[in-house]
C-alpha cells in the first residue's frame, strides 16, 4: 500500500483540492491564451489588410502611367513610416 494512502484526511483532501484547482486553472489559462492569440492574428489581418489597400491605392495611378520612379518612392516612403 502506498505510504501516501496513510495520511490523515486533513491532509488528502486539500492537497486534492488544490491539484484540481491547479489543473482547472491551468486549462483555463490555456484557452484564454488561445483565444487571445486568435483575436491578435485577426486584428493583424485586418491592420495588415488595411495597410495594403492604402499602399495598393496610393500606387494605382502611378502603375498605370508606367511611372517606375514614383512606385519607388511611394513604396520607399510606406517602407520609412
Amino acid at each position: 500500500m502506498p505510504k501516501w494512502l496513510d495520511w490523515p484526511m486533513t491532509l488528502k483532501v486539500p492537497l486534492v483540492v488544490m491539484l484540481l484547482m491547479l489543473a482547472i486553472g491551468v486549462a483555463i489559462s490555456n484557452t484564454v491564451l488561445s483565444q487571445l492569440a486568435q483575436t491578435q492574428e485577426r486584428h493583424l489581418q485586418t491592420l495588415s489588410r488595411a495597410y495594403l489597400d492604402g499602399l495598393s491605392a496610393s500606387l494605382l495611378p502611378q502603375i498605370l502611367h508606367e511611372d517606375v520612379w514614383e512606385v519607388f518612392d511611394t513604396v520607399q516612403r510606406a517602407h520609412a513610416s
